[in-house]
């Protein structure tokens, strides 16, 4: 029986803090190429989207392509909707993306991370203990 996959959002406030708990993953082992980060000011990011009604969003890892292919053929006119259909793909429920577009207005930081439930576990421990704002499992 395979297992019960789920992605994870975590909120930060503090930059800083995503950095720590990176650090602390690769320490654990785990490959942070499978996490996404989107935020005004988050690092490790690879790509700057000018999103209107939000502004400059830095994104990095798996998330960045999703938007790309988001965007399509008008970027300035698919923007808000290329970051939508982007966290609908990996599997943030539509119900929940008032609630990430808000927090990323706000300034905060993103991490987004889809897996199974069992290794999700070992994450959420690590970002609740490097002082995350908001830790949401979304289960599929």
């Amino acid at each position: 029986m395979p297992s019960q996959k789920a992605s994870i959002v975590v909120i930060y406030k503090d930059p800083a803090k995503v950095k720590q708990s990176f650090r602390k993953l690769k320490k654990c082992g785990f490959d942070i190429k499978k996490l996404s980060i989107a935020g005004k000011g988050c690092q490790p990011c690879s790509s700057l989207f000018i999103i209107p009604g939000l502004g400059p969003i830095a994104v990095g890892g798996p998330l960045v392509g999703a938007i790309v292919r988001g965007f399509g053929g008008g970027i300035y006119f698919r923007g808000l909707n290329a970051l939508r259909e982007g966290l609908c793909s990996i599997d943030i429920p539509k119900e929940s993306l008032f609630r990430y577009e808000t927090a990323l207005k706000d300034g905060m930081c993103l991490v987004f991370v889809r897996g199974g439930v069992d290794e999700n576990a070992e994450l959420i421990s690590v970002f609740a203990s490097s002082k995350a704002v908001e830790i949401t499992v979304h289960y599929q």
